[in-house]
């Protein structure tokens, strides 16, 4: 064995007996001079005390510099290099291996372990006595024999480099092996001692360690993006972690859904650039979550670690479905829009007493439908055109002109409070209908700036102008229906129409209600606030579902 010396408390080699004054790494006092008297148990006492003291700091220390030498092992990987550890103690010599997965994330493999038995049978088959052999050195090796030994029962490892951890330091076998294991992998490897053979395992503090480390690559929540004018879907992610962020960092996001929408939302959640073929993609996790409810539904993520997020709120499961079962239930295009709307409910008053107050309940759902679903008045605004009939006066063709009466566009509160107080009226001449009226004075108020929606609720069909060769009455104020209609077409109006009852299907006025109500026609009896507002693009149906959350200023 070497003659030279260790220190008594960091285990650091202290040179020749007798040539140093104190220790070069801890400063422990190693060759003082003699003093007269004899030995009391006292002095020997209070030695022992300050011994155990200073051999407790310095393991504290080595503990410390040994954790932020794993740090800086794990900070060292990237996605081509890994790296290594190799911890001599006094049980095994173990390797454990430090990578990252295919998210970028830090994790920490398990490599080969060879117990000491295995490479000196000689050693006592006892714990404490093979403990201390290992400490005190065995009899007729020297650290050359130990290193072949070692090098020889040691597998071969890939890597160009290793940190070599010697725990305890000063143990005379250990400390022989680390720096054999150390020289074999040089330049690229570092021989750390620590003194003490208690404290965590060097694999458990690798994992720590890898748990803890920042960010390398950031975590995008996928949302849907709505193309407000083709109602094409695009996936678009949005950050939620940036690279860098440490585990305890906190985020809140929006989280919104297509209107009409009850159904779970899953939350799938990405590492990397976000420029990926997302129908092959891997999701870091994947969330189920409740619709949230309120004009500001938030999402709130923990970092737990690299690869670790907790969502705290709203309440969350981990999604039942695979990522390609949700993928593939992404609509290609929806008709639902997600941008502000301008809604225009036409009534027409004028009709029997349950007629009319069928067109004004009807109305009246539908409109407080939306106002649940559409919270944000600057999202959704209402107006209500009412109209009763033309009254002709002496000399035919003097009529009241005045037959439209209507609320400006607003929220649906205020359209609903204006609504109660219109009062319906019995036809007066039912040659004459007001419909035509109704459509000028909504074509007035939607504008495309926003996305126009109108529902029109009559009895009888509009009347055309110019003249009509079958001696039909002309619309007294020379409204061409089909060109208002045609108008709407230009605003990209999307508008339906509710008629107390539909002619069949081959029968002429049929044709002119469905001009009037591409989007949909329902009978007045059957017609349901759910299915006009889906119809209308206001609502999302169940072939309209988009199951993740939508992007920002949808």
């Amino acid at each position: 064995m070497s003659a030279e010396a260790r220190c008594p408390v960091c285990g650091r080699p202290a040179g020749l007996p007798g040539t140093q004054a104190g220790c070069g790494e801890c400063g422990w006092p190693l060759n003082t001079r003699l003093r007269a008297g004899t030995l009391t148990a006292k002095m020997r006492q209070e030695f022992g005390a300050r011994l155990q003291h200073a051999r407790q700091d310095q393991a504290e220390r080595d503990e410390r510099t040994l954790k932020t030498a794993l740090g800086d092992v794990i900070a060292a990987v990237r996605p081509d290099r890994e790296a290594t550890v190799i911890e001599v103690g006094p049980d095994r010599i173990e390797m454990v291996t430090g990578y990252l997965d295919t998210m970028g994330s830090p994790r920490v493999r398990d490599g080969w372990a060879v117990d000491w038995m295995s490479v000196l049978p000689e050693l006592p088959a006892g714990e404490r006595a093979r403990h201390a052999r290992l400490t005190d050195g065995v009899a007729g090796l020297g650290d050359d024999r130990i290193a072949v030994l070692v090098r020889d029962r040691l597998p071969p490892w890939r890597g160009d480099g290793a940190l070599v951890v010697c725990r305890p330091a000063g143990a005379r076998v250990l400390e022989a092996a680390a720096e054999a294991i150390t020289r074999a992998t040089r330049p690229s490897s570092r021989l750390l001692h620590v003194a003490g053979p208690n404290g965590m395992p060097v694999r458990s503090m690798l994992a720590e360690a890898a748990a803890k480390a920042p960010l390398r690559r950031p975590y995008y929540l996928l949302t849907a993006a709505v193309d407000p004018r083709t109602g094409d879907v695009r996936l678009r992610p949005r950050q939620l972690f940036a690279v860098g962020a440490a585990p305890g960092t906190k985020e809140s996001l929006t989280l919104r859904r297509m209107p009409g929408d009850v159904s779970d939302m899953t939350l799938a959640i990405f590492a990397g650039n976000g420029q990926v073929n997302w129908s092959k993609a891997t999701p870091l996790a994947m969330y189920q979550v409740p619709v949230p409810a309120g004009p500001e539904p938030t999402i709130q993520a923990v970092l737990g670690g690299p690869g670790r997020i907790r969502i705290t709120e709203p309440a969350q499961e981990v999604a039942p479905e695979a990522w390609a079962q949700v993928y593939r239930r992404i609509p290609a295009r929806v008709t639902t829009t997600t941008s502000p709307v301008d809604l225009v409910c036409a009534i027409d008053l004028a009709g029997s007493v349950e007629a009319v107050l069928k067109r004004k309940g009807l109305a009246r759902d539908l409109i407080e439908l939306l106002g649940g679903e559409y919270p944000d008045p600057q999202s959704l605004r209402v107006a209500i055109v009412t109209c009763t009939d033309h009254v002709f006066g002496r000399g035919r063709g003097k009529e009241n002109q005045v037959v439209t009466d209507r609320s400006e566009l607003g929220s649906a509160a205020e359209a609903l409070a204006w609504l109660s107080t219109a009062e319906g009226v019995n036809p007066k001449d039912f040659h004459c209908t007001p419909v035509e009226d109704l459509l000028h004075e909504s074509l007035n108020l939607l504008t495309p700036r926003r996305r126009p929606r109108l529902v029109t609720l009559a009895g009888r069909p509009p009347h055309s102008y110019p003249q009509r060769a079958d001696g039909t009455m002309a619309c007294p104020l020379k409204f061409d229906w089909r060109l208002i209609v045609g108008e709407l077409d230009g605003l990209g109006a999307r508008y339906a129409v509710v008629v107390d009852e539909l002619p069949p299907g081959r029968a002429p006025e049929r044709a002119d209600w469905n001009r009037l109500g591409p989007a949909g026609q329902y009978r007045l009896a059957t017609a349901t606030a759910r299915q006009l507002a889906e119809d209308l693009g206001l609502l999302a149906g169940q072939n309209q579902r988009i199951p993740l959350p939508l992007a920002d200023g949808q």
